[in-house]
């Protein structure tokens, strides 16, 4: 078809573009779902007590969305990368062999040259390369769950020690209210989301 119309033909055909192009249309649909599933089921009640102490829209996106999705983006990046390094069908077919991954080096061992210590060894790297990956998801989802527990930044904690900061408060009160709470931020005491939206409207 770009050829009918005067443009360069593209040459995709077995080749690594083709397969990084394939992984792509495929994996990120994954990765769109998991974080969209996390989206949902964040409570909309800290959004609004951010916005009813002075925080905007970039404000709540910035101090109080990342916190809540962490759980989700971490788990959406681990399938996505397991399920990356062990397809097996995707490079087969677009690459046409040309581009061999581990798992088709593994089929490759046990087909054809029906070398199994190969092929277990190639295994075990597959799996020493997963292992990483999950622990870094499991590191960032214990880290997601404490940050919407406990509070989104310790900076937006503190409050103006001195005149000049609770003068700038007095002029601000909106925008000092959301720094000083910044729902619950880094409160110890906060054994709840559904706690920590009710200090919010309370302060």
């Amino acid at each position: 078809m770009a050829g009918g119309v005067g443009l360069p033909l593209l040459d995709l055909a077995n080749s690594r573009a083709a397969v990084v192009i394939g992984f792509t249309h495929f994996f990120v649909m994954l990765l769109t779902l998991t974080i969209f599933a996390s989206l949902s089921k964040s409570p909309p009640n800290l959004r609004r007590a951010a916005a009813d102490l002075g925080a905007g829209p970039f404000a709540t996106f910035r101090h109080v969305v990342p916190p809540l999705t962490l759980p989700g983006v971490a788990v959406g990046a681990f399938l996505t990368f397991a399920l990356c390094l062990g397809d097996y069908v995707t490079p087969e077919i677009l690459g046409g062999g040309n581009e061999l991954v581990l798992p088709q080096l593994v089929m490759l061992q046990i087909g054809r040259r029906a070398d199994l210590p190969m092929a277990a060894a190639l295994s075990m790297a597959l799996t020493l390369c997963l292992t990483p990956a999950y622990l870094a998801c499991a590191r960032w989802m214990r880290m997601g769950a404490m940050l919407a527990l406990v509070g989104l930044s310790d900076a937006g904690a503190r409050r103006p020690a001195s005149r000049g900061g609770a003068a700038s408060a007095s002029r601000s009160p909106g925008r000092w209210r959301w720094r000083r709470t910044c729902c619950c931020s880094t409160n110890r005491s906060a054994r709840s989301t559904s706690t920590c939206a009710a200090r919010c409207r309370r302060s």
